[in-house]
């Protein structure tokens, strides 16, 4: 298993690494340092008021998305284990969606597997808003997305994407069967498992809050686009572009965070390198310093909204619990 561990962390990391040297092979490292310096930071801050918003509203819709299992969790506990598992992510790739319901459940006293079975809710209303703002975006941008769409589809076919889909339709399928056919065995340990994640996942069915859940869900990506055009601003090269520029920049940086721990490396190759050069011929350089300059800021929000939460967390439930006692 350590092994295991092992080979990840240099997989991913060796990815980002790999990445983030593609991204800066061919600009003079001296300009590129400059460009950001130059930038205009005022615009960063309300960056930063934006990101710790959306994460706020994340921590919301999780409280609502739990509520169906018969606990109402507190918000500052749900915003505090969501930041604690970004930044859990930063350090071990994909350990921060294990962190954040094992810290939730410890403080809230529910099962960590009907945790987990929200947030794969949690995580497939986020691809379903990906995939329609992707649609929006295509359809919005198509002139200047096709000359970066031509190349990626001699990579990725339709058959590819097909064969994805497939899969993910067999696995939820597959839960059922296995579901099904261990009724009998209903005591047994990973029977248990499967049912507390099938809990969690199919709690969406009896949200009492339907309308909160879809406002919040809004909420979340209005803030991470308006991060992304509000950025802009940070500097002159940048600020003839427009809202739909603001979405492709949104779309191509999400599925950045998704290949390397917190984007490193993939969101400057993919936005600085890629997606503003050939789409909006924003200069290489320029391009590339902006990719810095907003990878920076989220990234920023992560580590602080995080050791903020590490340490606040064990205070603020002391104190819940002193007060509990003293009711007593």
């Amino acid at each position: 298993m350590q092994a295991k561990v092992i080979l990840q962390y240099l997989i991913f990391f060796g990815l980002a690494i790999g990445l983030l040297w593609w991204s800066v092979k061919d600009i003079d490292t001296a300009s590129l340092l400059a460009t950001i310096k130059k930038a205009n930071y005022s615009p960063l801050f309300v960056i930063t008021i934006a990101g710790f918003l959306s994460h706020f509203f994340r921590a919301l819709r999780w409280k609502i998305l739990i509520e169906p299992l018969g606990v109402k969790v507190r918000i500052l506990n749900s915003w505090f284990a969501i930041m604690i598992a970004y930044i859990v992510n930063l350090a071990t790739p994909r350990m921060g969606e294990v962190a954040r319901c094992a810290i939730l459940a410890k403080y809230e006293k529910v099962s960590a597997d009907k945790l987990a079975g929200t947030m794969i809710t949690e995580r497939v209303f986020d691809l379903l808003c990906l995939i329609i703002l992707a649609l929006l975006t295509y359809f919005i941008e198509k002139d200047a997305l096709q000359l970066v769409i031509n190349p990626i589809n001699e990579i990725v076919s339709f058959k590819k994407i097909l064969l994805v889909f497939i899969i993910m339709v067999a696995a939820v399928v597959g839960v059922f069967l296995f579901l099904i056919l261990n009724k009998k065995n209903a005591d047994s340990k990973l029977v248990k498992i499967v049912a507390n994640l099938w809990n969690g996942i199919s709690s969406v069915q009896h949200l009492q809050n339907k309308l909160q859940f879809f406002i919040y869900t809004f909420a979340i990506w209005f803030c991470y686009w308006f991060m992304t055009y509000w950025g802009f601003k940070s500097m002159q090269e940048l600020q003839g572009l427009d809202v739909g520029a603001g979405l492709s920049v949104l779309i191509v940086g999400s599925i950045a965070m998704i290949v390397t721990p917190g984007g490193t490396g993939s969101f400057q190759k993919l936005v600085g390198n890629i997606l503003l050069p050939l789409a909006y011929g924003i200069e290489l350089e320029k391009a590339t310093a902006f990719s810095f300059l907003s990878w920076g800021v989220q990234t920023l929000i992560l580590i602080i909204g995080g050791f903020v939460s590490i340490i606040l967390l064990p205070i603020y439930n002391t104190h819940l619990q002193k007060q509990n006692v003293g009711k007593v």
